[in-house]
């Protein structure tokens, strides 16, 4: 696949058809003073707006944090997890 590379101009970025959905979430929400808990929670929730709203999207969310010196893996969780979060249950 292509690789989109983050920049200053381009901070945050979705692809796929769950992209509409994410981007309300991220545009809402995002701001360039985010802690890693708080960028991670963010993408989890684009995630899982994305995955609940679109019928084509929906799995698992992994969520990565990139870091100048490499990047980690921090999230994989099955997205229904997340929903049932959502609603308390």
């Amino acid at each position: 696949g292509s690789r989109i590379p983050a920049s200053k101009e381009l901070p945050k970025f979705s692809v796929g058809s769950g992209s509409t959905y994410a981007y309300g979430v991220l545009d809402s929400n995002w701001r360039w003073d985010l802690t890693d808990d708080e960028a991670v929670e963010l993408g989890k929730q684009a995630i899982y707006h994305a995955t609940h709203r679109d019928a084509y999207s929906g799995g698992f969310c992994n969520v990565y944090i990139f870091k100048p010196d490499g990047f980690r893996h921090v999230v994989h969780q099955d997205v229904n997890e997340i929903h049932d979060h959502q609603r308390g249950y």
